[in-house]
């Protein structure tokens, strides 16, 4: 949708510009998923997700021609997921400064989403809880394959001296 929005510059660009406007919202551009930059899928997520009315509403429209594009509940649902998933992720490798040190925990921190299959996030009600939220079975399918190459990766760790310095 990005990618379609971005580089119709005569149509759809100017069209999501002032459909937005009409709504009230700040006219923004959603994010482009770009494979060598490691968090921009989590970024244009966080966008749709944030501007989810706004993005319903605009494939919607016969005239754009982006009914392929919309999203049942259920895929709203499987979105969200992903990007608190992702999230995690870019809280972990956020950070001024990436020690290698820390490469190990976080491995453990994401091992455990894929074991687990859960996810879990402070409670906005009430800072004490947590809330847990299972995931769907394709999100699940996804992550098993993730999870086989996260083990790959682990591996590799033990023949590093340099990570066993490292811990």
């Amino acid at each position: 949708l990005s990618y379609k929005i971005i580089n119709s510059t005569t149509i759809l660009l100017p069209a999501w510009k002032e459909f937005l406007k009409s709504r009230g919202r700040d006219v923004l551009i959603i994010p482009r998923d770009v494979r060598t930059r490691w968090n921009s899928t989590f970024d244009m997520l966080s966008f749709v997700l944030k501007y989810r009315t706004e993005v319903t509403d605009f494939t919607a429209v016969a005239a754009n021609g982006l009914r392929k594009f919309e999203l049942d509940d259920d895929e709203w649902e499987t979105l969200d997921s992903i990007c608190e998933i992702l999230e995690q992720g870019t809280l972990l490798f956020s950070k001024e400064a990436a020690l290698l040190s820390q490469v190990i925990p976080a491995m453990d921190i994401i091992e455990d989403v894929f074991t687990t299959m859960t996810i879990e996030k402070p409670d906005p009600n009430d800072a004490k809880r947590t809330i847990t939220k299972t995931l769907s079975p394709a999100l699940k399918a996804s992550m098993a394959l993730g999870h086989a190459t996260l083990n790959k990766y682990y591996r590799l760790t033990d023949d590093s001296e340099v990570y066993r310095i490292a811990m």
